[in-house]
């Protein structure tokens, strides 16, 4: 992304990431190159830094995609439960994906002010 914003001259630039952190490292560039207001930004997985991000003002990042990871255990469960009692159960199976921004993470996310930047970080890396 610096590189990229050493060649172009665009004032209008859209960052479409595949995840959060690339995301969030190509918004940091914008701003190291002083150009944050020359771009808006969508991630995807609604990670708790986006979210912080999208809840801080001016920020340049207007959404991320929310597909709700920490819900799967309750599906993933009721299909094992299913599975064991002989149930006929779907060859696939979709989770409810919903566009995150400044307007509603609050109502999908209300406890993030209870995860310190220390917990967010042990989320991060629990999963790896």
């Amino acid at each position: 992304m610096r590189r990229h914003l050493r060649r172009t001259n665009s004032r209008h630039i859209l960052i479409g990431a595949l995840n959060d952190p690339s995301c969030l490292g190509a918004l940091h560039a914008f701003e190291e190159a002083g150009r944050e207001h020359h771009c808006l930004a969508v991630g995807h997985n609604a990670s708790i830094e986006a979210r912080r991000e999208m809840r801080r003002p001016g920020s340049r990042l207007v959404g991320s995609v929310g597909f709700f990871p920490e819900r799967y255990g309750e599906a993933v469960i009721s299909l094992a439960l299913d599975k064991v009692q002989g149930k006929e159960i779907p060859p696939a199976t979709f989770t409810s994906h919903r566009l995150i921004k400044e307007d509603n993470v609050d109502s999908f996310y209300p406890h993030d002010n209870l995860i310190s930047g220390a917990d967010s970080d042990s989320l991060l890396f629990s999963h790896h």
